[in-house]
């Protein structure tokens, strides 16, 4: 993302309009810093810098050496997590995944929106759209899809093509060739100054253009910074960003002027799913169907699965309990071995460790 030019001139010039002396920032999820490092440059009061994953001690040493340290205030944790002081003019995030809902971010973003940002404050992005085209994709089809129909060794994997055409494909289509076969249908326009769920359930009627075999659907998403969409489609700058390959199966022998129909559906926080219709022909797919599962992972997806505690979950349940700050690291190890019979001390203590960077402080 550092070295993504092409978005973060896109923020920087959204900034450059929008940043004044006065102005209070939410860097959310903030990584390396360099968004909400973009906003001190330009001059705004303060920057909150809020991150779980990446150490932000790399961003105040990016602040350091820009001089920018006195104006950055970092909170390591989610934004679920942590406390700003007050309230913001400006909330800069890069919440938006691949085909926009990938990483399920964007809840977050709707949180901090609403318990952070003033009145007539600034989200960046403050929209986004989704759009999706049927495509003609030859070799990434027969590389991804088909390869799995050629027998390797004298073995046949057939049986697994079946998880292939349920999985969704993110790459930079631009690399591969390929040919949209009529004009992108917007599946989902978002403003994420009202949006309450990250979503999408929509159909589309496509018209195609040739006659042409479909291979699938390809997805993509532009958002809005200030005056500028910025897109991530596959005639669109590149990015950091990919596009979203959905495969049919069986490959559509299309006519043109003939009509494909699509139906797409993505609970928040759920599983793709989509469905085609071409004449008499209609398949559906989804990706909870990329990958196997018993009898007894279903039941315990199942709402009314009543679950108990492993040995392993015992196990962190117990370590859970005693962080009390009266133990050491080596006090909770032992107590391990001792009171739950973990057979090797330095897994033990390895495992204390996990748990406490994930919920010690």
């Amino acid at each position: 993302m550092v070295r993504d030019e092409v978005r973060n001139q896109c923020y920087r010039a959204a900034l450059s309009r929008l940043i004044t002396p006065e102005s209070v920032v939410l860097d959310l999820g903030a990584g390396t810093g360099i968004l909400g490092l973009m906003a001190a440059s330009l001059g705004a009061a303060r920057v909150y810098q809020v991150e779980p994953a990446t150490p932000l001690e790399v961003s105040m040493e990016l602040a350091s050496a820009n001089h920018l340290a006195d104006k950055m205030i970092p909170l390591p944790g989610r934004i679920e997590e942590v406390a700003l002081p007050e309230q913001v003019d400006v909330i800069l995030s890069v919440f938006t995944g691949n085909f926009l809902l990938e990483e399920d971010l964007l809840p977050s973003l709707f949180y901090a929106r609403d318990r952070y940002l003033k009145a007539g404050g600034a989200l960046l992005p403050d929209k986004a759209r989704m759009w999706c085209a049927p495509v003609a994709m030859p070799g990434f089809y027969t590389d991804m899809i088909d390869c799995w129909l050629d027998e390797q060794v004298e073995i046949s994997h057939a049986a697994l093509k079946k998880y292939a055409v349920n999985s969704i494909y993110y790459e930079h289509f631009d690399s591969h060739p390929h040919e949209l076969l009529a004009a992108p249908g917007m599946l989902r326009a978002v403003d994420f100054n009202c949006a309450d769920e990250a979503s999408c359930q929509s159909a589309l009627q496509f018209k195609l253009n040739q006659d042409a075999d479909v291979h699938g659907f390809l997805g993509w998403f532009d958002m809005q910074l200030g005056d500028t969409w910025l897109g991530t489609g596959p005639a669109d700058a590149p990015t950091h960003w990919s596009q979203g390959f959905l495969p049919v199966d069986p490959v559509v022998r299309a006519e043109a002027g003939a009509l494909l129909e699509l139906e797409i559906d993505r609970p928040e926080l759920g599983e793709w799913s989509w469905r085609w219709r071409y004449r008499d022909q209609s398949a559906r797919h989804s990706v909870f169907l990329s990958r196997p599962f018993t009898p007894e992972v279903l039941r315990k997806r199942s709402d009314g699965y009543q679950p108990q505690l492993t040995q392993q979950g015992r196990m962190a349940n117990w370590v859970l309990r005693h962080m009390d700050g009266s133990r050491t690291v080596t006090d909770l190890a032992e107590g391990l071995v001792r009171e739950l019979g973990h057979p090797n001390p330095r897994r033990a203590e390895a495992f204390v460790r996990q748990l406490i960077d994930g919920y010690g402080e």
